[in-house]
């Protein structure tokens, strides 16, 4: 069972940074792409896939946290934080771009 506790210290910062990692990084980059000349469309869809925090952080959290240079709660934060920006990424990406299944017409399904 969740308690309060759990909510405030643990998931309540992790939603929050995510939701900077899903809104602060494709700000980010935006400034970067308009700068190189992209066009929008590229760069559209290219910001929203980049929103979410990488699987690598995953595997530097539980490593971080072994070595000793964070501890176990700052691991949790970490790995939350990437669970949640990889949640609502895919989310946001399966419903607003096509998805390509296959190589025939036939197969190409969202």
């Amino acid at each position: 069972m969740f308690s309060s506790t759990i909510i405030v210290v643990k998931l309540l910062p992790a939603l929050l940074l995510g939701l900077l990692l899903l809104v602060g990084k494709p700000l980010i980059f935006s400034l970067l792409f308009r700068f190189v000349g992209e066009n929008r469309k590229f760069f559209r869809e290219a910001l929203l896939r980049l929103g979410q925090s990488s699987e690598f952080s995953l595997i530097i959290a539980v490593l971080a946290a072994e070595l000793g240079t964070v501890t176990g709660l700052g691991s949790q934060f970490i790995q939350m934080t990437a669970i949640v920006t990889m949640i609502v990424s895919c989310y946001l990406v399966v419903f607003s771009y096509p998805t390509l299944l296959g190589l025939r017409k036939s197969l190409k399904q969202d």
